[in-house]
């Protein structure tokens, strides 16, 4: 089942991460709705964690997850995501050790903790901790692969009970995990309030915790079967994209950027990603795009979101490197948040067509990479 709008939006998505962290420059004096739609980092991975528990769904309807099957499931898991991880922690590894090295001298001592939390990194799990000091000097946004790697273990089981749904039963569910995600961030922030001094520390630890993000996965599975469910009225469905893709927009332009997560206007982004998805997915079986190079050039572009996302701060560090100690003259903005995306967007190209690809070969021992349906983080 070949879904390209799905990949095409995963660029878009992962392009409003990095937007949200290095666009300041271009995007800060352009109108509001422009900068309110494009820096949306947080409604971004959002995006992904209901995309991953969807695509997941679809792709592996029909498809036993026991004994060879669940096996083979990990296994693609594992070879989709963790060579390229591995590699953006091997590769920022410098950089992280010159940060700390600049804090001993300044006389800032390195957490007791450090030797957890590079055991931590490597295996995918820093997210579980709180020690936000850490995270902040070293490939920061390596968080979502700590819950992505918590949905791949319990994905088998959420797929069994999703599977036994009826299709009212599924709609009822889906709504009720929407709220759950949303209450598990809004209610202990709404019990201690703005003021209480724990409360931008929980918030941004809420934000990060594995397990507090499952609903959201969970969320997607079930929007994964309803799409399933839908299948007999797909036509009706995709009639719904234009009116899909309006709410969208409009939500992204004019909903203040500066939103924390206990504000309801995050169920509305909930709602308007999942209706998004349901009616692009549904558009392209209803009405395949005709084959063309401007269409394979977006798609190619959804296939390495998955690099743009988790590379995105490695040129901005190095460059940042070279400008601080050796006197590289960097250009001022907007020209340099264009130098950051053209860096990150052809390291990924180059490291999806020679490392990523032949990797998940050698690791699945197959000559040809399997088309491995789309994560989260990409």
């Amino acid at each position: 089942m070949k879904l390209p709008s799905l990949t095409i939006v995963r660029f878009l998505a992962a392009f409003m991460v990095v937007a949200s962290h290095f666009g300041g420059g271009l995007f800060n004096p352009a109108p509001a709705p422009v900068r309110n739609f494009f820096c949306r980092g947080g409604e971004g991975v959002l995006f992904f964690f209901l995309l991953s528990g969807f695509i997941l769904t679809v792709v592996y309807a029909g498809r036993p997850l026991r004994g060879e099957g669940l096996r083979a499931f990990y296994l693609a898991r594992f070879a989709r995501v963790y060579p390229l991880y591995l590699l953006a922690v091997l590769i920022t590894v410098p950089i992280a050790y010159l940060t700390y090295k600049g804090a001993l001298a300044v006389g800032k001592p390195v957490p007791e903790a450090m030797p957890l939390f590079v055991v931590q990194k490597f295996t995918m799990t820093d997210a579980w901790t709180p020690l936000r000091s850490i995270k902040s000097g070293w490939l920061l946004q390596g968080w979502t692969l700590s819950c992505e790697a918590l949905f791949y273990l319990s994905f088998p089981l959420v797929f069994l009970l999703t599977s036994r749904l009826s299709a009212r039963v599924s709609v009822i569910a889906f709504f009720v995990a929407l709220l759950i995600a949303w209450g598990v961030h809004a209610g202990p922030l709404l019990a201690l309030g703005r003021e209480a001094p724990a409360w931008k520390i929980l918030d941004q630890w809420l934000q990060e915790f594995p397990p507090a993000r499952v609903p959201d996965f969970v969320a997607g599975c079930l929007l994964g079967r309803i799409f399933l469910d839908l299948r007999g009225h797909i036509e009706r469905v995709a009639g719904f994209v234009i009116p899909a893709i309006a709410a969208t927009v409009v939500l992204q332009s004019f909903a203040s950027n500066a939103l924390t997560s206990e504000s309801p206007v995050y169920l509305l982004f909930r709602l308007a990603y999942a209706g998004l998805i349901l009616t692009l997915a549904a558009r392209d079986l209803a009405r395949p795009f005709r084959p063309s190079r401007l269409l394979a050039a977006l798609v190619f572009l959804g296939e390495i979101s998955y690099g743009i996302y988790l590379i995105q701060t490695i040129p901005p560090e190095y460059l940042q490197f070279a400008s601080l100690h050796w006197g590289l003259r960097l250009p001022s903005e907007p020209w340099l948040f264009l130098l950051h995306v053209t860096l990150i967007v052809a390291l990924s190209a180059g490291f999806y067509r020679f490392y990523e690809v032949p990797a998940r070969r050698w690791i699945l021992g197959r000559r040809k990479a399997p088309a491995a349906p789309p994560n989260a983080a990409w």
